[in-house]
């Protein structure tokens, strides 16, 4: 009998993401004014990757050019704000400031960037452009799956006379006719095998294992070349 032990590791990040207009507060932090439009937009896009609640605003006094304010929160309090730009300061986030009042126009109407803001890019379609086998020593066999971007696989072992190892990927595009078997030169690999469904758009990938073997099967995905990996280690 065959013996599957297996390991998945996953990890997530999140970022917060600011709401504006919420607290009826009248007081903000003034960071730094711009005569171009993009470099406020970008100074904005740099406070909130640091999870501030930044935002800018065009103003433009008679008979001048238009210039680009940007500012980071609302306030109840002229005293929370102050402490708020303090501790940003002593953090060397900020380097001057000032603050500001907003008239009750201002707070309820939303920062003028929302409407700036081109809207995201649509995920690019998966597509699987790689499998391959890697010999990584004695006793030590692996089978590296590439797509063009991030992607999470489903996995199950079968345990029966004829061991195998299977991956689903779903909501993919058809794979290349190349990648249909995928030759191996191991000792606990026999085969690889593709089969794509069209109607589900999901690619199935079949290990088929050498029977009477323990083994051990370890998963990974290497993020920055959009490789997930399967590894399989005799005991």
């Amino acid at each position: 009998m065959t013996k599957l032990l297996m390991l998945i590791l996953l990890s997530l990040v999140a970022f917060p993401c600011p709401v504006f207009g919420q607290t009826g507060s009248s007081y903000t932090i003034q960071v730094e004014t711009f005569n171009d439009k993009q470099k406020a937009v970008n100074k904005t896009e740099s406070l909130k990757k640091k999870g501030l609640d930044a935002f800018w605003k065009e103003t433009r006094a008679s008979g001048k050019a238009a210039r680009y304010v940007v500012y980071i929160g609302t306030y109840e309090s002229k005293d929370d704000a102050q402490k708020e730009a303090r501790r940003l300061k002593q953090e060397r986030v900020l380097a001057d400031y000032s603050i500001q009042t907003l008239k009750t126009a201002e707070q309820r109407k939303p920062p003028q960037e929302q409407k700036e803001t081109p809207p995201e890019k649509a995920e690019p379609g998966l597509v699987i452009s790689e499998i391959a086998f890697k010999l990584k020593g004695s006793g030590k066999e692996s089978v590296w799956i590439q797509g063009n971007r991030a992607f999470t696989p489903s996995a199950f072992a079968i345990e029966e006379d004829k061991p195998r190892f299977v991956i689903d990927i779903k909501d993919t595009g058809p794979m290349k006719k190349d990648l249909s078997r995928v030759p191996t030169e191991g000792q606990l690999i026999e085969r690889i095998r593709t089969f794509y469904h069209k109607e589900s758009r999901t690619l199935r990938v079949v290990l088929d294992l050498q029977p009477e073997k323990k083994y051990r099967i370890s998963q990974f995905f290497y993020q920055a070349q959009n490789i997930y990996a399967v590894e399989l280690e005799g005991e």
